[in-house]
């Protein structure tokens, strides 16, 4: 049998798109139709790419290609390669900073996660690597689409799949989404840890990380509900919520954290939900 020939993942042609992969054509166009205005006045586009000459619908992969400059790669979210790759192979296991604020000081005991702000999903994926169930809330809809779509991948690969399967993504503005297990007294599923990554500008100066964040802060636009996000974790952890912040930030406002873990860039300020409550 001749092989399809190989080549980096392009943009499949919409009309040929609607022609033979219609369902997905159709689920493009709803994501479109989430993007905010200015993006979709800019001209982001919500794509399928495919690495072959001869596309296979149950082979293509989703991705955002932004407007500029012209030429840009579209963007997708992999959980085999890049950033999360190299993270998979040398990632500094329970010692790292994030693992110790998630693990606490009993790293034997994995706590259920919930990850209040996704984003790119970089850090469940760490959390995840540490052996943590993690449930993802992912406000842009097309944010939550592009992790959807790589945990779809990364589960059928023996390397991540272990830990891909410990992922599960949610859409929904994370706030509400708190407040009503709170106010419904929901307990089926309850989250030892709440961690919150708030957006901030971003220093990370490598393509990559660049690329990513500038892309979700675009979709995203100003955070303007940190404060809100922090009240309604405290809420939801039964034991701590973690709270990432770059290096010199102030901490959000509220309760001020009972203990900080550095490391060059970031620091990580830990609430004791036993420590807040009578």
């Amino acid at each position: 049998m001749k092989r399809r020939a190989k080549k980096s993942p392009v943009p499949v042609d919409q009309a040929w798109l609607k022609t033979h992969c219609y369902q997905a054509w159709c689920f493009s166009q709803s994501l479109m139709d989430t993007l905010p205005e200015p993006a979709q006045q800019q001209g982001f586009q919500i794509d399928w790419l495919s690495d072959t000459e001869s596309p296979d619908c149950d082979d293509l992969t989703l991705a955002v290609t932004p407007p500029e400059p012209p030429g840009t790669t579209p963007f997708q979210i992999d959980f085999l390669a890049g950033q999360k790759a190299h993270r998979q192979q040398f990632g500094g296991g329970k010692n790292q900073p994030l693992a110790r604020a998630i693990l606490g000081k009993q790293p034997e005991a994995l706590p259920r996660v919930l990850d209040a702000t996704a984003g790119l999903a970089n850090d469940a994926y760490v959390i995840a690597q540490l052996g943590c169930d993690v449930t993802l809330l992912e406000r842009l809809p097309v944010m939550a689409a592009l992790i959807e779509d790589g945990l779809k991948r990364a589960k059928n690969d023996d390397n991540v799949a272990e830990t891909t399967q410990r992922m599960h993504v949610i859409h929904a503005d994370a706030s509400q989404w708190m407040n009503e297990r709170v106010n419904n007294q929901r307990t089926e599923q309850a989250f030892e840890v709440v961690y919150l990554d708030p957006m901030y500008p971003h220093t990370n100066k490598t393509a990559a990380a660049k690329k990513g964040m500038q892309l979700l802060q675009h979709l995203a636009g100003a955070d303007t509900d940190s404060d809100a996000l922090l009240a309604a974790a405290l809420n939801t952890a039964i034991q701590r919520v973690v709270v990432k912040r770059p290096k010199g930030a102030p901490s959000l406002a509220g309760p001020a954290p009972h203990a900080a873990i550095k490391s060059p860039n970031t620091r990580y300020d830990i609430y004791s939900i036993k420590a807040l409550r009578p």
